[in-house]
């Protein structure tokens, strides 16, 4: 991705008297005359300038990599301010080396990491930072850690089964439009000649296939610039109003088969947070307010933060629940015996694995419940070729 980066380029003296120069990416000016004076350096000359560069961004791996390993380093009694230190010398993502940068120099005025990641919310999400400052409090910071990579990690191969599944059936469709362009523009042609040779009327569908030949080319930029146009208002009008957003997300639990999957996708990712942020040892209605800016859907992030109230007015997680007419018998069965038992994390992350596992096989056979539809629109295409061209032919003999 692109990004516009402000660089301070600076030139100093050593504490041996030799010139030096650089340039660094800092937030201020203050913090990186601290950062080389701490190196012996005296700063006389400081002057900024913004760039554009081209940043790989950085992707789920790596943040899951990232907290990984400082779990583990955390858990091998190193101190948080040196990990981020030597994480930021070992990596060689740049995006992330910046962002490493700003919160270790947040760490040096006072902040603690949860504030400092809060004030940097790219990568973490406010429930991870609640975690974090749990651990923070409790001395289980490595503890926390390790849960933020499991849940990361769970999340991520979730994610990645459904895109898999997708790959094949969108390879083998836009390799069949590119077939029948190509056959548009190289076969197609050939039949009008003779046609036009012949002089008869041509059936409306001949007639089609024929424009599409000869207009195939404005036609595609057409639609393209159709889509970019439409594509970008649709998510400018989303993104800047909440009510359209709100909106779609109700439209898409109506859709029949799609409102199934969203729902298994989505209480498969609430019961795993909410596990995790149990098992951490937050409070029920602290846990379920951060999970409801996760759930992804304006319908289920309602429906949580409204059973909060509930709560709060002394009913119990099932009772509360089951008010919203939202959620399946089988989960609110669950949350029953969980809350009867005092073992609700357990029985929330023993629900979550039981919807992944419905969420994985259909992801692993999408592939193959797709095949048909596949095949319909691939011999729907070439069937309107044939028909196109060989029906004139059948008519010749009148003609003649």
């Amino acid at each position: 991705m692109l990004s516009i980066v402000k660089i301070y380029i600076w030139k100093g003296i050593t504490n041996k008297r030799k010139p030096c120069k650089g340039k660094e990416f800092f937030r201020s000016k203050a913090q990186l005359r601290l950062e080389l004076q701490e190196q012996g350096i005296f700063i006389s000359y400081i002057h900024t300038r913004w760039t554009i560069r081209f940043i790989r961004s950085v992707k789920m791996q790596e943040i899951f990599v990232f907290t990984h390993q400082i779990a583990r380093l955390l858990k091998a009694g190193i101190p948080l301010f040196q990990i981020l230190q030597l994480l930021e010398t070992t990596t060689s993502n740049t995006a992330l080396h910046e962002y490493l940068q700003k919160l270790i120099a947040d760490l040096e005025n006072g902040f603690s990491l949860s504030e400092a990641l809060k004030g940097n919310k790219f990568y973490f999400s406010e429930f991870h930072c609640s975690l974090i400052a749990l651990g923070e409090k409790t001395a289980t910071l490595g503890l926390m850690f390790d849960r933020i990579a499991d849940y990361q990690e769970k999340s991520m191969k979730q994610k990645a089964k459904i895109i898999n599944a997708l790959v094949y059936p969108l390879v083998v469709l836009i390799v069949a439009i590119f077939i029948f362009i190509a056959l548009l523009v190289g076969i197609v042609p050939q039949f009008e000649q003779f046609f036009s040779d012949v002089g008869a009327q041509l059936p409306l569908i001949t007639r089609i296939v024929v424009y599409l030949s000869k207009h195939i080319g404005f036609i595609s930029i057409y639609c393209g610039l159709s889509l970019l146009i439409s594509g970008s208002f649709f998510f400018f009008l989303k993104k800047k109003y909440s009510i359209v957003d709100n909106k779609i997300d109700s439209y898409y639990l109506k859709i029949p088969i799609v409102n199934k999957i969203l729902s298994e996708i989505i209480i498969a990712r609430i019961t795993r947070a909410l596990s995790t942020a149990l098992a951490a040892g937050l409070p029920l209605i602290d846990a379920l307010q951060l999970i409801a800016e996760i759930s992804g859907n304006f319908v289920y992030k309602t429906a949580i933060l409204m059973s909060c109230e509930h709560i709060r007015e002394g009913e119990c997680f099932y009772q509360a629940f089951s008010q919203q007419k939202l959620f399946p018998l089988d989960l609110l069965q669950l949350i029953k015996i969980g809350e009867m038992a005092n073992c609700l994390s357990e029985i929330l992350s023993n629900t979550a694995d039981l919807y992944e596992e419905k969420i994985n096989f259909f992801s692993e056979n999408l592939s193959v419940l797709l095949e048909p539809v596949l095949i319909i629109i691939l011999g729907l295409m070439v069937a309107c070729l044939v028909i196109a061209m060989y029906l004139p032919i059948f008519k010749l003999g009148s003609v003649i």
